[in-house]
């Protein structure tokens, strides 16, 4: 008798997968839509510059040499202002322009002395740069988007 319900439980698994197989790969409306998740996102840009204030290294930019993971290198704290001569239509991003914004690289590592070399990065210097305010979707509020730095050059990481 245990062989014959073991060859039911066998002839009953490999029917719900022929089934499974069968329904996935039919060619129904829903199967043609893209996965999409978390959709599109769609950013109003404002044309500026980007002026350097402060570049120094903390406790907390050193302390990302010895981070696991980490690029190996001891970075620099380096802060901007964004400044444009286009009217913001949003009024909650019309704040970027009071304050003193944090320059990382897109994985969030502070750049290194190397990184400020290569792209000759000093106090007062101002840079052309992009902010960029979200419109529609859920991805980042503000970018700010450096023409001539690449802020995924990860060049310094051992």
């Amino acid at each position: 008798m245990t062989v014959k319900i073991a060859r039911l439980i066998v002839f009953l698994i490999i029917a719900a997968g022929v089934i499974t197989f069968l329904y996935l790969s039919g060619d129904n409306e829903s199967s043609e839509a893209p996965l999409i998740l978390g959709g599109e996102c769609f950013y109003n840009d404002y044309p500026g510059k980007a002026v350097f204030t402060s570049i120094q290294m903390t406790d907390k930019s050193k302390a990302q040499a010895a981070t696991l993971g980490g690029p190996g290198y001891q970075g620099y704290e380096i802060y901007f202002k964004f400044m444009t001569n286009e009217r913001i239509k949003e009024d909650w991003a019309k704040k970027a322009l009071n304050k003193e914004h944090l320059f990382l690289l897109i994985n969030s590592w502070y750049p290194g002395k190397e990184f400020i070399k290569k792209y000759d990065i000093k106090v007062n210097k101002k840079f052309d740069c992009t902010l960029k305010v979200i419109n529609k979707g859920t991805c980042t509020p503000i970018i700010f988007d450096f023409k001539n730095i690449k802020r995924d050059d990860y060049f310094e990481n051992k």
